[in-house]
C-alpha cells in the first residue's frame, strides 16, 4: 500500500536536533512543577548540556495538555542563555490532540499527506512556526497543548523536517513490509498507530539513555 508518516516518526525530530552535539549530551530534569513525582503533572522540561562542560545548549519544554489552543508560560532563566549570543529559536511540535495520527508538525512543517519524504508547509491551524527572540535578561516562552518545544540556546538549529537526506533509508516491499538501515524512517500506513505523546516521551527517553 501507499506509505504514509504516523506519529512515531515524528518524535524523532526534535528528539535528534535537541541532543545534538559534538561532545555528546547530557538530559537533566528540570522537575517543572513537581514533574518527577506529581503523576497529574501536564508539564516536563529538561535542561540538555554540553557532554564535556556545564553549557546548556537547549531546553525541551512538554506540555501534555490535551486542550488544543491552550497554551502554557514557562520561564527561561537568563543563566541558560550565553552571554555571546542572547537570541533564542523556539521550534514546535504539535498536534490538535494527544490522539492525533496525521496533522503532525514539526516546525511549520508537515508530513501528512504526502508520499514522497518531502515535508510540506502544515496549513492546519495547530501549527506554529519557528520564533526568535532575545533572551538576553531571561524571558518567557508559551508552549501550547499538546506540544513540545525546544529551546535552542544560542544558534540556529539545523532542520530535520525538511532534510531528507539522511543516513536512514527505508524501501517498501509488495507484502507491506519494509527494510532499513540507519535510523528509523517511516512506517507503513499498515502500521499500528501511536498517540503523540506517547511516542515522542518513549523516543525521547530512549534516546537520552
Amino acid at each position: 500500500g501507499a506509505w504514509t508518516t504516523n506519529p512515531a516518526f515524528y518524535a524523532y525530530l526534535p528528539v535528534s536536533e535537541a541532543l545534538e552535539s559534538t561532545n555528546g549530551s547530557r538530559v537533566v530534569d528540570l522537575n517543572i512543577k513537581n514533574s518527577i513525582t506529581n503523576a497529574s503533572a501536564t508539564s516536563a522540561g529538561y535542561a540538555i548540556y554540553d557532554g564535556t562542560s556545564l553549557t546548556v545548549h537547549n531546553v525541551v519544554i512538554f506540555n501534555y495538555a490535551n486542550e488544543s489552543g491552550a497554551t502554557s508560560d514557562y520561564a527561561i532563566d537568563a543563566a541558560f542563555v550565553p552571554a555571546s549570543n542572547s537570541d533564542i529559536t523556539i521550534r514546535y511540535l504539535t498536534a490538535p490532540s494527544v490522539n492525533e495520527k496525521f496533522n503532525i508538525a514539526w516546525g511549520g512543517k508537515t508530513y501528512a499527506g504526502v508520499g514522497d519524504g518531502n515535508a510540506v508547509d502544515a496549513t492546519f491551524s495547530t501549527s506554529v512556526p519557528d520564533k526568535t527572540m532575545s533572551c538576553a535578561g531571561g524571558c518567557t516562552i508559551q508552549v501550547p497543548g499538546p506540544a513540545i518545544t525546544v529551546v535552542f540556546l544560542g544558534g540556529q538549529p539545523n532542520s530535520t523536517a525538511t532534510d531528507n537526506s539522511g543516513s536512514g533509508t527505508t524501501s517498501s516491499s509488495t507484502n507491506g513490509s519494509s527494510s532499513s538501515t540507519g535510523a528509523p524512517s517511516r512506517v507503513n500506513s499498515n502500521g499500528a498507530g501511536r498517540t503523540v505523546v506517547a511516542g515522542l516521551l518513549g523516543a525521547f527517553v530512549l534516546s537520552a539513555m
